[in-house]
């Protein structure tokens, strides 16, 4: 089983799986805001000047939150090793650069792709 990551009008792979606090609308498949910013951090950033200030921020508030997150974030992962069927983590970004904590995980029946 392999994890991919993908935008929502990108490749899927498997079953999609929406990581967004939001998903868009008419979205009917699972929905798993676990590596989703918090609301507070999403207005926040939609309210910023989304300069490269503003993104620095951003990036450092949103690590603390996956940081927080590495127990929860690590058991699913685990979870997921008895799934055979492949996903596809799908959210608004093109680029990946938000997400680097899930990345590194890697066993011999997961892998993730980004």
């Amino acid at each position: 089983m392999t994890i991919y990551t993908s935008y929502y009008k990108g490749e899927i792979k498997g079953e999609a799986v929406s990581i967004s606090l939001y998903p868009p609308k008419g979205w009917t498949g699972k929905h798993l805001p676990l590596f989703a910013p918090t609301p507070e951090l999403l207005y926040w950033w939609k309210s910023s000047a989304k300069d490269a200030i503003a993104e620095q921020e951003y990036k450092r508030q949103f690590r603390e939150i996956l940081d927080s997150r590495q127990q929860l974030i690590g058991l699913w992962v685990e979870k997921q090793k008895n799934n055979p069927q492949d996903i596809t983590l799908c959210c608004f970004e093109k680029n990946w650069g938000f997400l680097p904590s899930i990345s590194g995980w890697r066993s011999s029946s997961t892998k993730i792709l980004t």
